[in-house]
């Protein structure tokens, strides 16, 4: 029997070329399909730090004079007003996950389903973590991690981006204002209530090396020994970063540092040594190293 011929090709080498490029076709269907799940579950997990963090700056910002918070359900997550989470309020902004998402585990310090920050301060009583997976496939998943002192991420303050420990006695934050290095000086307040603050006052001008900030010292208060380490990394050099040393061994007072030209607060540290960006507007949120 001779074989049928479509072209100059045989039916059954047509078919096997169609077998051939349904199966190419059905296996980038399939790799693409992955590759979008895996944006969706990045993508939204970054909008749920985002909307942590929006809440988080409306609180400090003492917007409306309330405060703000975030509650999470297995398919959404709402930021809310007030110091607790009220269904029926109508400024409530839900955000609903898509299909294939899920909000699976929610550990928080408090065992509820709530984050609230604090006013001024912009820490929580609610830390701990908040895991979000693909409802199909769920070892594909991300957690999102809140630190008391209010901080936000994807990875957890005590391990850095490439593996190592993270220290919380040497911190890092960014500061977006040109600082007159003629002028302007750096204070360092040390509180101790009920007692009287004491206070660390230093001319940038004194201590510029390279183009840099550089001052470490050791300041008593109440008869208590504070050392401490303030360095700048490319000072007015479009964003300025700070780094700071506070070794909590040799620390025992609340701290504060300020610059002479800003109202507010550079960085914050709780006696234990937490650390919480200051209320300027022109810095951010600190990182440990």
């Amino acid at each position: 029997m001779q074989k049928s011929k479509v072209g100059g090709f045989s039916l059954i080498e047509i078919l096997i070329a169609l077998v051939v490029v349904a199966i190419l076709a059905s296996m980038t269907i399939a790799g693409f399909r992955y590759f979008q799940n895996r944006v969706s579950l990045d993508n939204n997990a970054l909008q749920i730090v985002s909307a942590l963090e929006l809440a988080r700056n409306r609180t400090i910002a003492s917007l409306d004079e309330n405060y703000y918070g975030v509650h999470f359900s297995t398919t959404s997550y709402v930021v809310f007003p007030g110091p607790s989470y009220d269904p029926a309020n109508i400024s409530n902004e839900t955000h609903d996950l898509p299909a294939l998402l899920e909000i699976f585990s929610i550990n928080l310090n408090s065992g509820g389903q709530e984050i609230i920050f604090d006013r001024l301060t912009g820490r929580t009583s609610q830390p701990g973590e908040v895991g979000l997976r693909m409802a199909t496939d769920p070892a594909k998943a991300k957690t999102v991690y809140i630190e008391s002192s209010g901080r936000v991420g994807l990875a957890s303050s005590t391990v850095s981006m490439s593996g190592r420990l993270a220290d919380s006695r040497h911190v890092h934050f960014c500061y977006n204002r040109a600082i007159n290095t003629d002028n302007e000086n750096i204070s360092i307040v040390f509180l101790d209530p009920p007692n009287a603050s004491t206070t660390e006052e230093i001319a940038i001008k004194d201590y510029l090396i390279g183009g840099d900030f550089e001052w470490s010292g050791n300041v008593i208060v109440n008869g208590e020994n504070q050392a401490v380490e303030v360095r700048t990394h490319n000072l007015n050099n479009a964003t300025t970063t700070f780094s700071i040393t506070r070794d909590r061994r040799n620390n025992t007072k609340e701290m504060q540092m300020f610059l002479s030209d800003d109202s507010g607060s550079l960085i914050e540290y709780a006696v234990d040594g937490t650390t919480t960006a200051g209320a300027s507007i022109y810095v951010s949120e600190p990182e440990w190293q």
